[in-house]
């Protein structure tokens, strides 16, 4: 396979799961007790639980998405606070994951907004990289 498609197939994985990702927070928006959530709206750990378990230093299998480099860009927002971030991040994570009905709080939302806007900015890096070699 050529730098070209593994690079389209990167760019197409992860901007499936920006969708999805999306998708999923407006619904949490409008309804923000976890208990509502759906299967399709437990997609968000399919990205969040791999992001987590990199930032504490695990090997990840999941290759299709570039962790690594969204790890990065959160990283870069949020440079000056990366370990209240990471603290209220994995928090956060353990809300999600827990079986109990709790509600988002407007900062979980806040934490979930800036995981979108670095697949959004991974979708953006890969996009740039394909139209450099159009």
């Amino acid at each position: 396979m050529s730098d070209l498609s593994l690079i389209s197939q990167k760019f197409n994985v992860t901007t499936e799961n920006l969708v999805s990702f999306n998708k999923t927070l407006d619904t949490l928006r409008q309804n923000p007790e976890i208990s509502n959530l759906e299967l399709s709206q437990k997609k968000l750990l399919n990205i969040l639980n791999p992001l987590v378990a990199l930032i504490d230093g695990k090997n990840t299998n999941k290759l299709t998405v570039d962790l690594r480099s969204i790890v990065d860009i959160l990283h870069q927002q949020h440079d000056e606070n990366w370990l209240q971030f990471v603290s209220e991040f994995k928090q956060l994570i353990n809300k999600l994951n827990s079986e109990s009905t709790s509600t988002l709080s407007d900062n979980d939302l806040n934490i979930l907004d800036d995981v979108a806007d670095a697949i959004d900015a991974e979708c953006a890096y890969l996009f740039r990289r394909i139209s450099s070699r159009l």
